[in-house]
């Protein structure tokens, strides 16, 4: 699954299109759909404002994995903390 997948399950579940996305957050309704297709690299700051509109947080940790330190996000509903 890519992060464009994730973005756009989010807001599937919002029951919202690009556009309602684009209003509620203030981001450009191409802009979400380069993000959603992969089409262009989107940057944290986007990524956050548009989680951020449909009340998601972005979770960065350090895990480590075979005595590896290995970053790992998830996608998380702020409002509850219910992980994706």
């Amino acid at each position: 699954m890519t992060l464009g997948d994730v973005l756009k399950n989010c807001r599937w579940k919002q029951g919202w299109s690009q556009r309602q996305l684009s209003e509620q957050s203030g981001i450009a309704r191409q802009t979400i759909s380069d993000a959603e297709s992969c089409h262009r690299s989107t940057s944290v700051a986007v990524l956050i404002e548009l989680l951020d509109a449909m009340g998601y947080e972005l979770v960065i940790t350090k895990k480590i994995e075979n005595g590896k330190q290995t970053p790992k996000y998830r996608i998380a509903e702020a409002v509850i903390g219910k992980t994706l």
